[in-house]
């Protein structure tokens, strides 16, 4: 029988070896311990600049200095007040400033936004003021391009030497600032806006310099350039500008507006200027007034009672037009006699049809005015060339069902304009008959006479429907032969602009002309190539010609 052999020992011979080579080894100088009393010592944490020094423990009896920090600590004491003080910024040389001038202005003429911001960043946050202010000065006197221009002007750390700058420009420049030299560079329109907001300032008082007074009033009265007069009216009537001190309190009149009464007054009865711009124009003019009494005087004028509506809007509709705001002319709010006679004033006499429109739109807005719905009914009652704006803005007072049969029996006109008025008015109907409005609009689709009035009933009932599902249903049935091509046209106009395979279809296979140029030209509307061969497709095929054009012109535009 063999011997047998044990083969434990080849196992601890490795182990033994480990042992002995910890055992022998030398001690480093980190792992020798602690002198007594300090292992048992409490440490510092480790606070990077804020850790101070503990005395030592072993210290002799009564000394009591304190020791020096070391590296960052700081030395012992209360905290400073505020915390860590501000850091400066250390100053920069004028070489700096201009290296990161240059790379505005580079990072402008190649539309790089990061770059832009990363620039500013750093001019901001180089010292002294002064300098950047002098640098910057110096290289918009050599900078050709304008958009670089506007760049450097933003740069600026002192409001004087931005002050400084635009009104060099506005002498330097006058004829492009009083319109009469039109050569306008690339950008450079923005950038004269840019200094006229400066130096036009933001207080209320007429302290302008008289260069600046020269470009107010040039603005009001040639109304050119077209962007001196925006920055003009924005300056007499800003947003802010809070125009009551109670809720029928008129505040004394604006000194600013006051300066150029005449100008504002002469601009409104031109009416030549943009509509929202003479809005806003009539809002300064407004503030000239001391009271109610010269302000309606003044709005019995042929030319400024378009004016009204204006008037109306800003004490009873809170809508936001980015000049208008809360406590403007809210002193009127408290006269609504007067208001109210002025209103009826023009609805019954000899204005023209436009003016009139415009103020029962208004009227019909204006949910806190309290004469709002009599005035409505005196207007229906008329029954003049208005009677279609009354009729919608009579949607917006329903409360009844004798209220509701007075729009439902009109929508049954012959006259185009009085039916589609009171189609506006259901659709503008509210809580509680705003239900019974949309069921009398389907009923107008369904029974409806007049194809002009069914497809503006339905666009209205469609218009209104959040559901998407109920709305693609009604969208299919009413694309169905038995209806008329104008209301299948609507019913095209919402198709979902996902679904075009249906617009396809519908585009190839109606037998309408208005109906498929309805869905190409909804197909046109997406500029996607994928739809290219379709309107090629189209193009050869149609039997219209002005389709096939039209085809053809938007497969020519989808072209690589």
């Amino acid at each position: 029988m063999a011997r047998r052999k044990h083969l434990w020992p080849l196992f601890l011979l490795p182990v033994a070896a480990v042992l002995a080579l910890v055992l022998l080894a030398p001690k480093r100088p980190g792992l020798a311990p602690e002198p007594p009393g300090v292992a048992n010592a409490p440490r510092v944490a480790d606070l990077g600049g804020r850790g101070r020094s503990l005395p030592k423990t072993d210290a002799p009896a009564g000394n009591t200095a304190p020791e020096m920090p070391a590296g960052n600590e700081r030395p012992p004491g209360p905290e400073p007040e505020g915390g860590e003080p501000p850091v400066e910024e250390p100053a920069s040389s004028a070489r700096e400033i201009d290296i990161y001038l240059s790379q505005l202005a580079h990072a402008t003429r190649v539309n790089d936004a990061r770059g832009r911001s990363l620039a500013h960043t750093a001019l901001r946050r180089c010292r002294p003021g002064e300098l950047v202010d002098e640098r910057v000065l110096a290289a918009l006197e050599t900078e050709p391009g304008a958009a670089v221009r506007a760049e450097f002007f933003a740069a600026f750390h002192a409001e004087a030497a931005r002050l400084q700058w635009a009104l060099r420009a506005l002498d330097r420049r006058a004829g492009k600032f009083l319109g009469t030299d039109r050569n306008y560079d690339p950008g450079e329109s923005d950038e004269l806006a840019l200094l006229a907001r400066c130096f036009l300032g933001t207080g209320r008082e007429p302290d302008l310099p008289p260069a600046v007074w020269a470009f107010v009033r040039n603005a009001l009265q040639t109304e050119q350039p077209d962007w001196a007069l925006s920055v003009v009216i924005a300056r007499l009537a800003p947003a802010d500008r809070a125009r009551t001190t109670g809720e029928a309190e008129y505040a004394p009149p604006d000194a600013l507006c006051k300066s150029v009464e005449l100008e504002l007054r002469q601009l409104l009865e031109r009416a030549t200027a943009p509509w929202e711009q003479r809005e806003q124009a009539f809002t300064a003019w407004a503030l000239t007034f001391a009271g109610t009494a010269g302000l309606f005087t003044a709005l019995e004028a042929p030319a400024l009672r378009p004016y009204l509506a204006t008037l109306l809007d800003l004490c009873h509709q809170p809508r936001d037009k980015g000049w208008q705001a809360a406590g403007w002319l809210r002193f009127v709010t408290g006269d609504h006699d007067a208001l109210r006679g002025a209103v009826q004033n023009v609805l019954a006499g000899d204005a023209d049809t436009a003016a009139k429109q415009l103020l029962i739109q208004r009227l019909g807005l204006a949910a806190s005015f309290p004469h709002r719905r009599a005035l409505l009914e005196a207007g229906l009652q008329r029954k003049d060339a208005n009677l279609g704006d009354y009729l919608a803005a009579w949607g917006r007072v329903v409360e009844s069902e004798a209220d509701l049969k007075l729009l439902s029996e009109a929508a049954d006109s012959a006259d185009p304009g009085v039916a589609g008025g009171a189609i506006q008015g259901l659709s503008a109907c509210g809580y509680p008959m705003h239900a019974a409005a949309n069921a009398e609009l389907r009923r107008l689709v369904e029974q409806g006479k007049n194809p002009g009035v069914q497809s503006q009933a339905l666009g209205a009932v469609l218009a209104g429907l959040p559901n998407a599902g109920e709305k693609e249903k009604l969208v299919d049935r009413y694309l169905g032969p038995e209806f008329d091509a104008t209301v299948r046209a609507v019913a095209v106009g919402h198709i979902a602009a996902a679904n075009t395979e249906r617009m396809k279809q519908v585009g190839e296979s109606d037998p309408s002309p208005r109906v498929r140029q309805a869905a190409l030209t909804r197909l046109g509307e997406m500029k996607d190539k994928k739809l290219r061969p379709y309107f090629l497709k189209v193009a050869n095929n149609d039997p219209q010609p002005l389709i096939r054009q039209q085809a053809k012109k938007y497969a020519d535009e989808l072209k690589d």
